[in-house]
């Protein structure tokens, strides 16, 4: 009997998909870890005060301040950017209310009186240094408090309060207040919160705890520039490229101490043995205790006193200058790559430092993006500015130092500086042809020069005034005529018409010399 033959089954193959590759087609890629291409990204979506930790921006804030100081291209840019943020001529207070003799009377007290001494340290201290310190703390701290005071006779003062004062002593233990006015309130990292989440009070630290104090918000202002919608503390501009910085000081470190090295070594000696261990080359140029030399005794000849050596290598044997080529033009491309990309991470172009580099439009669109840094700057430090002209006025009014206005002595604005111009002269001239055609306003001029356009008026109308009470007294003095005395004094155009019209050979010379 023939026994039945089994057929063998053929095996399924299997194939296992990779859920996470599938992932990789939405609008958003979702990284593959198991791939191994990227590194892993320490981070999770949470709040921001509990990504950003206390230890963290304490950390942050410690390396800012040390790049600041150490690294001259960081800290230059940093104050170059303060520096046309508050410039000359910048946040002059002008009153826009409706009383106007009341407001003329204010600023001139605010500009001669307040602003000279309005700090708590004292005249190195106006007005003006304390909104440039505030710009620059915003780069290297990430905030920076003020707080509103006054002295014993009751004039009105102001302090700043560093980044690292504000906080607190036991940050992971201490969540909510536990005594004080503020008791039974959410803190972290020195911010007093209500269930809003909206900042009540800053807990400023002293010297010892005993002397922390918390101060309610609207007796102290934060002013921070915020990333996120929930920051309760400011981010430094500088930590998001902390590393690159530190690599760039790095490198030049290195760089320095091949430069002095290389520097150091007058020439080199070339032999089999490579033994330069023996007797040194006394008078040779260029020669120390630390040159490399050889064993023998090079013959050499001085010429004019030892300027220049004829020298004599032995058989085999060669001498030579140290060729150094270093940094190399891929090191230098290099080290540029890294400085553009922390230069641009604080809103200050790589190209300020060498505008050489650019031209034509360009220099425009660099021109344009740090106008939009600084207006944004500005518009922000406006808010300090701001509080810290209504808090004195309203204090200078309470004491009796200024009179009383009801109505709307809070209505304030302010000049900015001259504006960062690469071409000044076709700015102008464009300009000048706007206002003509209509399409530019007087306050288009004036704000690109940081002046106030009502205060502009006003001088050309004095000016204006002097001018023509100059031409009639010149006119009635030598018997001219108006119009030639005018164009005497101010030439409105490069053919004045009236002088042309008058015979100075005659009566006109007669007069001049009377």
């Amino acid at each position: 009997m023939n026994k039945s033959v089994k057929t063998p089954r053929t095996k399924k193959t299997i194939v296992k998909v990779d859920k996470a590759s599938t992932q990789l087609s939405g609008l958003y890629q979702t990284p593959n870890k198991s791939v191994g291409q990227y590194k892993n990204r320490y981070y999770y979506a949470t709040d921001t005060p509990k990504a950003v930790r206390s230890y963290d921006r304490i950390s942050n804030l410690s390396l800012a301040r040390n790049l600041f100081t150490i690294c001259g291209d960081l800290g230059g840019a940093i104050l170059q950017k303060s520096s046309w943020v508050v410039g000359p001529g910048s946040y002059t207070p002008v009153y826009t209310g409706t009383n106007s003799n009341w407001g003329d009377t204010v600023e001139t007290w605010l500009v001669e009186q307040f602003f000279p001494v309005c700090s708590v340290l004292g005249s190195n201290y106006p007005f003006n240094t304390i909104l440039k310190l505030s710009s620059t703390a915003l780069d290297v701290d990430g905030d920076t408090g003020l707080f509103l005071t006054s002295t014993k006779g009751g004039f009105p003062q102001v302090g700043l309060v560093p980044a690292h004062r504000i906080g607190q002593r036991n940050n992971a233990g201490e969540t909510i207040v536990q005594s004080g006015p503020f008791k039974g309130y959410r803190i972290n990292d020195g911010v007093i919160v209500n269930d809003d989440g909206r900042p009540l009070a800053y807990r400023i630290l002293g010297e010892k705890a005993e002397d922390d104090l918390d101060i309610a918000a609207q007796n102290l202002q934060l002013l921070l520039d915020p990333e996120f919608c929930d920051q309760w503390r400011g981010i430094n501009k500088i930590a998001r490229v902390a590393t690159d910085w530190e690599n760039q000081d790095e490198i030049n470190d290195y760089l320095l101490r091949g430069a002095k090295l290389a520097s150091s070594i007058g020439l080199k000696f070339k032999n089999e043995s490579g033994d330069g261990s023996s007797e040194g080359v006394s008078g040779l140029a260029g020669a120390s205790e630390d040159t490399v030399i050889p064993t023998f005794q090079p013959g050499y000849m001085p010429i004019n006193g030892g300027e220049i050596f004829f020298l004599k290598a032995g058989i085999g044997e060669d001498i030579d200058t140290l060729k150094n080529e270093t940094p190399s033009q891929n090191t230098e491309a290099f080290i540029s790559r890294i400085q553009k990309k922390a230069m641009y991470a604080i809103g200050w172009p790589q190209e300020l430092l060498d505008p050489s580099k650019i031209g034509g439009a360009s220099v425009r669109l660099v021109q344009d993006l740090v106008r939009r840094v600084i207006a944004d700057r500005q518009d922000l430090i406006a808010r300090r500015a701001r509080l810290i002209v209504n808090y004195a006025v309203a204090k200078a009014m309470k004491e009796g130092i200024l009179p009383t206005n009801n109505l709307d002595w809070y209505k304030w604005s302010f000049t900015r500086g001259a504006a960062l111009t690469v071409d000044n002269g076709n700015e102008q001239n464009a300009l000048r042809e706007g206002y003509k055609l209509g399409t530019n306003t007087l306050q288009d001029i004036a704000s690109m020069r940081g002046v106030d356009w009502y205060e502009m008026r006003n001088q050309s109308q004095k000016e204006t005034e002097d001018l023509i009470t100059r031409a009639q007294a010149l006119s009635k003095k030598y018997s001219l005529p108006f119009q030639v005395c005018l164009e005497l004094l101010s030439q409105r155009s490069p053919n004045p018409q009236a002088l042309a019209s008058i015979d100075t050979s005659t009566a006109g010379e007669t007069s001049l010399t009377e």
